[in-house]
């Protein structure tokens, strides 16, 4: 067993340096399964497993693996405390990335996207503390997957196992613009009570998107101040 996590198949080796480099070897996991080490309701009364268990590209700990989420919630709030400088300047990429790509979009593009966005637009805007019963601090998502629906589930998934979710597009303008309209569609959702009540559920709220360069480049040019 290696104690490096950044020698894995996953194809993010650079982001998975700095990941270490900044949350340190222990608390960064790459291709890690949600029902790892599971001591909550994700495994049977024997130990085995009997839920679905998708792995995430990459996650960074502490994780939420017993019943205490309380506990656990206070932990992650104080890492945001800590990592508040890096969370708002990925926030502000994200904001950024978005309004730039807006400008480029033919009409249709953009009516397409204000339709997801026309009801309930404050309930939907990023929340970092929405995830009362995440199971990892960041929940990292690469997707290069081709069919929506998969590109659907990496959000899903990196909402719902995050403290705050990360999704990283390719920094081909194609690929990213697709990603934007399925993460309106998401909001799009909560916002009409599809998902529940929008003033209660977290999903998509705690979820940044971004092209991989930009989120290398914040990554890189952060440090930590202790």
């Amino acid at each position: 067993m290696t104690s490096n996590p950044c020698e894995t198949k996953n194809d993010g080796p650079e982001i998975c340096a700095e990941l270490v480099r900044i949350f340190g070897s222990k608390n960064v996991k790459p291709e890690w399964s949600v029902c790892a080490q599971a001591q909550d309701d994700m495994t049977g009364e024997q130990g085995e497993w009997i839920r679905y268990c998708p792995k995430l590209d990459f996650v960074v700990g502490p994780f939420n693996i017993t019943k205490d989420t309380a506990t656990s919630n206070r932990v992650f709030e104080n890492l945001i405390r800590t990592h508040r400088d890096l969370i708002d300047t990925l926030r502000r990429i994200d904001e950024k990335m978005e309004l730039e790509l807006r400008k480029t979009m033919s009409r249709d593009e953009k009516e397409a996207i204000e339709m997801f966005e026309r009801e309930g637009r404050s309930g939907i805007l990023f929340n970092m503390v929405s995830n009362k019963n995440p199971r990892t601090f960041l929940a990292i998502e690469i997707e290069k997957k081709t069919k929506e629906k998969h590109i659907l589930g990496g959000f899903v998934h990196a909402s719902a196992m995050g403290k705050i979710g990360i999704v990283i597009s390719s920094d081909v303008e194609k690929q990213y613009k697709r990603l934007v309209r399925i993460r309106a569609y998401v909001r799009f959702l909560v916002a009409v009570g599809k998902a529940g009540n929008p003033e209660k559920v977290s999903l998509i709220k705690n979820v940044l998107l971004l092209k991989r360069t930009p989120f290398l480049e914040a990554l890189r040019g952060y440090h930590v101040q202790i």
